[in-house]
């Protein structure tokens, strides 16, 4: 009969395992990379298009110009990638401080 007391190879077997993950990943892990497309100034002026908001109502881009414009789509189920792609662009807005207000 076994007691609390023995050594578990099993638990002692999962800590080694996230151990040794974690000093991986801080080893090779590396920071994240750019995905997107820079732009030098002068820069591009997009053309303008209409689309349809989650209220039914036609936006243009027009309506912002002289503003930044971030466009993002994301899909209806997104369990991963648009939450976490969202979430890095608060952060983003959130550093550029007194200017985040020209973000739209």
């Amino acid at each position: 009969m076994k007691n609390g007391s023995e050594n578990n190879p099993g638990g002692i077997l999962s800590l080694l395992v996230v151990g040794l993950t974690v000093l991986l990943n801080q080893l090779f892990g590396g920071t994240g990379t750019f995905r997107g497309t820079s732009y030098g100034e002068p820069f591009p002026q997009a053309p303008d298009f209409q689309l349809t908001d989650a209220k039914g109502d036609t936006v243009a881009l027009e309506r912002y110009r002289g503003k930044i414009v971030l466009l993002f789509f994301g899909y209806t189920y997104c369990p991963d990638v648009c939450p976490t792609t969202l979430s890095e662009l608060k952060l983003v807005v959130d550093r550029l401080g007194d200017k985040a207000g020209q973000v739209r």
